[in-house]
């Protein structure tokens, strides 16, 4: 079963988010998925819930237009799920296309056919879930924060 992955839909004063996922989805679904082979999560989940999500979700989809930053895209990379992405900005830092996940045009018919290639092309699918993975893993806390320590104590030591 393929789920697709759509926790947390945001309005955009630009159009409305929800329609574009609609309409995203429904091409999606119409031309690439039988009845019974998906699962659409629309809305805010639990802790647990959305790491399970991530580690069955084939995409993990952000049709966001400018988000500064999403550590949604790491936590999905960390399982192995790669994104279809539409924004500037942080998400394309947070999840590089072509290596953590795939860009569209902000779009309902570019975002659906991203969506299909994540679904259809494997070895597309198996590259960017092993790049999401790792790209992930390098932005972990753990390698993150000494990074910070060391900034903010050349501040100090500076100022």
């Amino acid at each position: 079963m393929v789920k697709l992955n759509l926790y947390r839909t945001y309005e955009n004063t630009a159009y409305n988010r929800r329609e574009f996922i609609r309409v995203a989805i429904n091409s999606v679904i119409n031309s690439t998925l039988p009845e019974d082979e998906y699962e659409i999560i629309v809305g805010q989940v639990s802790e647990g819930e959305k790491h399970r999500l991530y580690m069955t979700s084939a995409v993990y989809a952000l049709p966001s237009i400018y988000k500064p930053f999403r550590i949604t895209l790491l936590e999905a990379g960390m399982h192995g799920t790669p994104s279809a992405i539409t924004g500037e900005g942080g998400q394309t830092y947070a999840a590089p296309p072509n290596r953590a996940s795939l860009w569209a045009k902000p779009n309902p018919k570019d975002y659906a056919n991203t969506i299909t290639t994540l679904l259809t092309d494997k070895e597309l699918w198996k590259k960017l879930s092993q790049g999401a993975r790792e790209w992930a893993q390098q932005h972990t806390w753990n390698k993150i924060l000494p990074k910070y320590e060391k900034l903010y104590n050349e501040y100090l030591l500076n100022v």
